[in-house]
């Protein structure tokens, strides 16, 4: 999320030339940070108030009302309308490549994962396998010995 967060920042900086980082209150400045809210809410895999707060340096609640505005925005006002479209474009094309390494790095997990999973199945079976061999000695090991039990004749004992 954090390197998405970063992708993000930077694309803003570098096409409408503000910081949404930045202190200030101007309008522009403003927009940005709305701008950037707003596609960290929508297009952000992992998405907290909490955390992108504390990216921007700002607290939960102005990053909720800065979502809020920004949809408002994007219905009536067209200059923001504009660069959210614009910035929206190139961050979903970048965000392309990371989020094939993402779901990359997740097959390999559920790959080794599955791997855990037939080890365990193997292990079981091979389990399961020993005690039905076990089970079958010791009961033809118990049959023999009450077949020779039961057909063991009485010695007679002679002095």
């Amino acid at each position: 999320m954090l390197q998405q967060l970063k992708l993000l920042r930077n694309l803003i900086i570098r096409h409408l030339k503000e910081d949404p980082k930045d202190k200030s209150r101007f309008r522009d400045v403003v927009d940005v940070k709305k701008i950037f809210c707003l596609l960290a809410f929508y297009e952000v895999k992992g998405f907290r108030y909490a955390k992108v707060g504390s990216f921007l340096g700002m607290n939960h609640a102005t990053i909720v009302h800065h979502v809020r505005t920004a949809k408002d925005l994007l219905k009536y006002d067209p200059h923001f309308k504009e660069m959210y479209r614009r910035i929206e474009g190139m961050f979903f094309m970048a965000n392309q490549e990371v989020e094939i390494s993402d779901i990359e790095s997740e097959m390999n997990i559920l790959l080794i994962k599955l791997k855990r999973l037939r080890q365990k199945r193997n292990d079981y079976l091979d389990k399961k396998e020993k005690q039905k061999l076990l089970a079958e000695f010791e009961s033809d090991d118990i049959i023999t010995t009450k077949t020779l039990t039961e057909n063991k004749n009485p010695l007679l004992w002679t002095n």
